[in-house]
């Protein structure tokens, strides 16, 4: 797993040919802290995870399972939805 909101990480990953999952804010940044007794963590409503198996210069593709719908989305709109969780992402592959 890794947490880098750069187009060019995961550009890495899905030219390598290995699908990856990212968690998106479709909202934009709606996310507040909470604190209990393992730490301080971030709860972002609206928050949603996809997989991203492609791209070009302008956008991503993305499937998404929320709804069984393949979508693009602008490389600035899934950018910003994409920094507000920092990028967190896993790619899938055999070992």
């Amino acid at each position: 797993m890794t947490y880098d909101p750069r187009a060019e990480v995961l550009q890495a990953q899905l030219d390598m040919g290995k699908p990856t999952i990212v968690w998106i804010a479709t909202r934009g940044d709606t996310g507040f802290y909470e604190t209990d007794e393992t730490g301080t963590y971030k709860l972002v409503p609206y928050e949603h995870v996809v997989v991203a198996y492609g791209y070009d210069g302008g956008g991503v593709y993305i499937s998404d399972p929320g709804n069984a719908s393949l979508t693009y989305y602008s490389w600035d709109w899934f950018l910003s939805a994409w920094s507000v969780m920092d990028g967190m992402a896993l790619s899938v592959y055999p070992a």
